[in-house]
């Protein structure tokens, strides 16, 4: 079994979809003309069933020291990363999903804590994040992902504003097909702003699991492929912190096992 990922890169101002195998990008487009339809990864994941294998071929014959289209690779150092699905359909996010930050919203819930976030909201660049000007308690979170691949319905609420301003949901590096990564009951999620560790916590620490999730989600809408859930942030907030709110010029590295790293620089809201 090869494992790879699935980016989105930068190329010449334009985004072009991306598969990542050991240390390099391969563009779609030129490594994979039998995809040639599938221009991003929203497309790719769209026609999983077909796409998968095409994919998962590719870096197995990559991994054996398969010969590319010159100008197709791009090393892993050199990658200029977008946000891997620039437009899903919809975005969900669970609040109040960890123990430490949630157990006590649990008792008086008794369901999962849903709301739907702007399609606006993932910074392009994934690089960047504005610090709003209409706050002054700009704080952090950091969460695993869901990215859909078949639709479903029968598996709310817009409850929290100020999450879904432009910028709020830097997402990537890349995507980890879940065949890659078949446990994610147990990754260790850690979060630092300017070096100094805000977050420390496991996916264990979750309230309710990612099929659970799911699950609750799609009893009250259809999901479909390439929409994204957010599971939920662990405890580690600037307020436990000392109310220290981010604020222009801030750096955020975050970092799930087994899929990748976040880098993120607050900027002013101009």
């Amino acid at each position: 079994m090869s494992r790879f990922t699935l980016a989105t890169l930068c190329i010449e101002d334009e985004p072009v979809a991306a598969i990542g195998v050991v240390d390099s990008f391969y563009l779609l487009p030129d490594s994979l003309p039998s995809l040639i339809k599938h221009t991003t990864v929203k497309d790719i994941l769209v026609s999983w069933p077909d796409t998968f294998p095409i994919l998962e071929q590719f870096a197995q014959n990559n991994s054996k020291g398969q010969n590319v289209p010159g100008g197709s690779q791009v090393n892993s150092d050199n990658a200029q990363l977008l946000t891997p699905i620039m437009y899903p359909n919809k975005r969900v996010a669970v609040g109040a999903n960890y123990t430490g930050d949630g157990s006590k919203c649990r008792k008086v819930c008794e369901n999962a804590v849903l709301h739907k976030t702007s399609d606006y909201e993932s910074c392009r660049s994934r690089k960047d994040c504005q610090n709003p000007r209409s706050t002054k308690q700009f704080d952090w979170e950091y969460l695993s992902c869901r990215n859909l691949i078949p639709a479903g319905n029968e598996l709310q609420v817009d409850l929290m504003r100020g999450k879904a301003q432009d910028t709020m949901a830097p997402c990537g590096p890349f995507i980890v097909p879940a065949k890659f990564l078949p446990d994610t009951s147990d990754l260790r999620i850690r979060l630092s702003v300017n070096d100094k560790p805000m977050m420390d916590a496991s996916t264990s620490e979750m309230l309710y699991k990612c099929d659970e999730q799911l699950s609750i989600i799609s009893s009250y809408m259809t999901l479909e492929p390439g929409d994204i859930v957010f599971t939920g942030s662990p405890s580690g907030s600037a307020h436990v912190h000392g109310d220290c709110w981010l604020k222009p010029g801030d750096h955020i590295l975050a970092e799930i096992e087994g899929i990748g790293r976040l880098d993120v620089t607050m900027i002013a809201d101009n």
